[in-house]
């Protein structure tokens, strides 16, 4: 169960990441306000940006999907500043980078590097994909550091697909 203070904090620092990174979006305050939406609703089942916004009380998911779809701005860029704000908030020399992978389970397979594959969490062959997860650990704190999808080789040796 996260506590009030907990939530605070977190409110505090995603107001302190934003302004690292509030300068690469248009509208600030309208980006926060859909971000946070976004990625405070954890819990929350995400088929698409309606189950989110209905949980935090918007009345469409309209500009959540600008944010997601609509809007420009340069993921490098922003990649960037969140690194940087990153080594500035908790890097120190006794810093580890951990690695791992994470699976998640899919219905059907379209998307990048879904197939029936070992998906750990149901302890059977599932149509799932698998994440690279790096993260960076200090005594000051912990970060995701990036994101990746693993390609199975039956895709990359897939030329038509």
């Amino acid at each position: 169960m996260i506590t009030a203070y907990a939530a605070a904090r977190w409110d505090l620092a995603l107001d302190d990441l934003f302004l690292a990174v509030g300068h690469r979006f248009g509208r600030v305050e309208l980006c926060r306000r859909n971000v946070t939406t976004y990625a405070v609703l954890a819990p929350v089942v995400r088929e698409n940006t309606r189950q989110p916004t209905e949980q935090a009380g918007h009345p469409t998911p309209d500009g959540l999907q600008h944010l997601l779809a609509g809007s420009r701005w340069k993921l490098d860029d922003i990649r960037g500043d969140v690194r940087e704000y990153v080594t500035d908030k908790v890097g120190e020399a006794g810093g580890v980078l951990i690695t791992d992978d994470t699976r998640f389970i899919e219905n059907g397979i379209t998307s990048a590097g879904v197939q029936r594959q070992s998906s750990g969490t149901a302890d059977r062959a599932e149509t799932c994909r698998i994440g690279v997860l790096p993260a960076y650990a200090s005594a000051r704190g912990r970060a995701l550091a990036g994101r990746g999808v693993c390609l199975p080789k039956s895709r990359t040796e897939d030329r038509e697909r």
